[in-house]
């Protein structure tokens, strides 16, 4: 009885945080605006459009764009779902010089800790890696590789077979790095499909009451007779039959509902799609051709790498908004919420994408 009382007033409370987060879609629309897919589409559609023999050149320019752009998802993008930091000291704190420097002061406590984060240090490592010659030749194409560049260098004359050795260990340490890193985009694509369920209340109290019954069915079937046992069989399988019949009503249901959108929903989306579909491209390409016409010396004389910057302009929202939702505790309860809204605007961006690729490429090609 206690336990079934905390597990309702728990579920009660998560509830009510729950519905209290309706007021976060113009921050997540905000962060669907600001931040679109920089990788996979982009990688996709170019390499369709240019030709897969282009596709390690477009990889290469695609990467550049993400030293900077990584940086920012996981500090501004994290902060604009997030919302302002706010702690007891700030709330109780009334001389508005104080508490704004206090809100600072957290503010850039929640930057460190975000930048402390596994893909952030991965692309700094990549970077590292990337721009030193003689560690990117070392990792990367192997022992063989390396051991033909330092075969006239004084490491070679010294000790060929243990450095021949190392730079293979350190090979198949970085082999093993890209296999891993292979499964990163299934994976995102895993968190983005989970994220889409809601838990409402109702449904934590209904299976709370399923478990706790077949807990004293269980009970009573081990206490009774055989014939008893029997009974409670069949009133389990009843009980069961009549679960799978709800669910699968209850997932129609959800389809349906899910063709709904109320109405902080539906701004958010609104101004995402026009954002990302209408207003970052024209001015992108504006500015292209203004630059093109007064300054051309700015603007990249490779081709590909025009259409990388002109290409990103029109993408829908990144996954990795949801996947960084999914890693703190105070964000968590907005990934629902967030994966639904790209999973409508990924919909609603077909056409347009299209579209303005093969502008893009009829502007610059």
């Amino acid at each position: 009885g206690n336990r079934g009382s905390n597990n309702n007033n728990s579920i009660s409370a998560a509830a009510i945080d729950i519905e209290c987060k309706d007021d976060v879609m113009p921050r997540l629309g905000l962060a669907a605006c600001a931040f679109g897919n920089t990788f996979t589409l982009p990688l996709v559609f170019l390499t369709e459009v240019l030709g897969a023999a282009n596709a390690d050149v477009i990889a290469g320019y695609i990467a550049l764009y993400l030293v900077g752009w990584t940086p920012l998802l996981w500090t501004v993008g994290f902060l604009i779902i997030a919302g302002p930091a706010m702690s007891d000291a700030i709330v109780r704190e009334k001389n508005p010089v104080k508490k704004c420097a206090l809100q600072i002061r957290e503010t850039g406590k929640r930057i460190v800790n975000e930048l402390a984060n596994p893909p952030f240090l991965a692309m700094v490592l990549g970077v590292i890696i990337g721009t030193n010659a003689p560690l990117r030749e070392f990792l990367v194409p192997g022992a063989k590789a390396f051991a033909a560049s330092t075969s006239s260098g004084t490491l070679a004359t010294i000790a060929p077979l243990e450095f021949s050795f190392i730079a293979g260990v350190a090979k198949a340490i970085y082999e093993l790095a890209v296999n891993i890193g292979a499964a990163a985009l299934p994976m995102q694509m895993l968190v983005l499909a989970a994220s889409l369920v809601k838990v409402k209340k109702e449904d934590l109290i209904e299976q709370e009451v399923i478990n706790d019954a077949a807990d004293d069915d269980i009970f009573r079937a081990d206490d009774a007779s055989a014939s008893a046992k029997d009974d409670a069989s069949w009133i389990t399988g009843k009980t069961k039959a009549s679960f799978l019949i709800e669910k699968a009503t209850e997932i129609v249901t959800n389809i349906r509902k899910g063709l709904v959108m109320d109405a902080p929903d539906f701004k958010a989306l609104c101004v995402a799609c026009v954002t990302r579909f209408i207003v970052l491209p024209i001015v992108c390409v504006s500015g292209f051709l203004a630059l093109k016409n007064f300054f051309p010396h700015l603007i990249p004389k490779d081709k590909i790498a025009q259409m990388v910057l002109l290409t990103m302009s029109c993408m829908p929202a990144a996954q990795n908004l949801v996947v960084l939702a999914q890693l703190r505790d105070e964000t968590r309860v907005f990934a629902p919420q967030l994966a639904g809204l790209m999973l409508r605007q990924y919909i609603f961006g077909i056409l347009p994408c299209t579209l303005w690729i093969t502008a893009f490429t009829r502007l610059v090609v």
